[in-house]
């Protein structure tokens, strides 16, 4: 309607600018019809000329001849939710990791749009590998639920808490299990690996103020600073070259498109347990167990946010114009900085840089870059 679609595959990054409107696992997009239906336009469906001929197109209507029964949540978000935004948030942020130990608050919050009271059902399951804590107003062994009223143009939220297991390390917590009457309701998924402690954070940024006036740069300056700040570290010896070459493959060949191009040489794989979950860019990506991840990867991102960091995690990221693909051999040009809260550090240069709105997508435009949290592995 009104000229519109919901675009469901691809992508609207733009390398250039680093912007892009919105995109998830699948790249879903809101956007005008405009260019599809207008034979003027490169981007018309039904074209049959051209390089690329796309003329295999199929319109499906599904209600045209639906005869079944219409599905309960369906229904139940044509009536009784309809003009309610529900929404599942997690205390702890995408891409963060957590301890054992930490404890964590699932928040339901509705926004009620509609000119009507709306009075429904929530239900959800303590999560695996978390033991709950408390917020529920009902509950049955790990099975929650609650009865919310929210007024017409008001919002309202509930919550409960679960403890992170002790024997969690390495596993997931997976907010799925929830739903509002029968729709289904979850949240991202949160990571159990070693995270630095508030303490161990504020000594990471003791340490950085201590060690500014040293000589160190780069991954040795950072591995100084943890051995100062945790007496702690996993990045010994190493350079920001041996952290791209540990997560992306060195490739040699002659193609344009990089997911031809072959592995040169065998790579280490030191660093990639200490890849802070889902952030990091590429082409052909290593992943933990030394599988390569072909095309554009899995679990992982272009856009990296203020939110996904912690103190203390290292960016590795290649100079983006280093990003050529046309010559016979592929070498990394990286540039290496520590996120400290409300400024990065560059590690060459010393420069402190204000994390604003958009500071981190200039730096990130690039093909390869990863965030490396060395206390997963320390």
């Amino acid at each position: 309607g009104n000229n519109m679609m919901i675009h469901c595959t691809g992508s609207s990054f733009n390398w250039t600018t680093g912007y892009e409107r919105f995109e998830t696992t699948g790249a879903i997009r809101y956007e005008s019809c405009e260019n599809w239906f207008n034979p003027e336009k490169s981007g018309y469906l039904f074209t049959t000329e051209g390089d690329y001929i796309k003329n295999r197109v199929a319109i499906v209507r599904p209600l045209k001849t639906f005869t079944g029964g219409i599905p309960q949540k369906t229904l139940d978000r044509m009536t009784t939710m309809r003009g309610v935004v529900s929404e599942k948030l997690a205390s702890v942020d995408p891409n963060v990791t957590v301890n054992p130990g930490d404890e964590i608050t699932f928040t339901f919050k509705f926004s009620n749009y509609s000119d009507e009271d709306k009075t429904f059902t929530v239900t959800d399951k303590t999560p695996a590998n978390t033991t709950y804590v408390s917020g529920a107003q009902n509950r049955d062994g790990d099975n929650l639920s609650w009865n919310v009223t929210v007024a017409a143009g008001k919002v309202v939220e509930v919550s409960y808490t679960v403890k992170v297991n002790d024997d969690a390390t390495g596993k997931t917590i997976n907010g799925t299990d929830a739903k509002v009457e029968s729709i289904p309701l979850s949240c991202h998924k949160i990571y159990v690996k070693k995270t630095l402690t508030t303490a161990q954070q504020n000594s990471i940024l003791e340490a950085v103020e201590s060690l500014k006036t040293s000589e160190l740069r780069d991954i040795a300056l950072a591995d100084a600073i943890y051995k100062e700040a945790v007496e702690s570290s996993v990045l010994e010896n190493a350079t920001a070259v041996d952290v791209m070459n540990g997560v992306f493959k060195n490739y040699a060949g002659t193609s344009s498109w990089p997911s031809r191009w072959q592995q040169k040489e065998t790579v280490s794989n030191t660093f990639l347990k200490m890849l802070a979950p889902n952030l990091y860019g590429g082409r052909q990506v290593i992943d933990p167990d030394g599988k390569v991840n072909v095309g554009q990867g899995i679990e992982r991102t272009r856009i990296v946010l203020k939110e996904n960091l912690v103190i203390g995690d290292i960016i590795v990221t290649n100079k983006p114009e280093t990003e050529i693909y046309t010559t016979t051999e592929y070498t990394f040009q990286p540039v290496s900085y520590m996120f400290l809260g409300d400024k990065l550090l560059n590690l060459t240069t010393m420069e402190e840089i204000i994390i604003e709105e958009h500071t981190l997508e200039p730096i990130m435009i690039t093909l390869h870059f990863c965030v490396i949290r060395p206390s997963i592995e320390m």
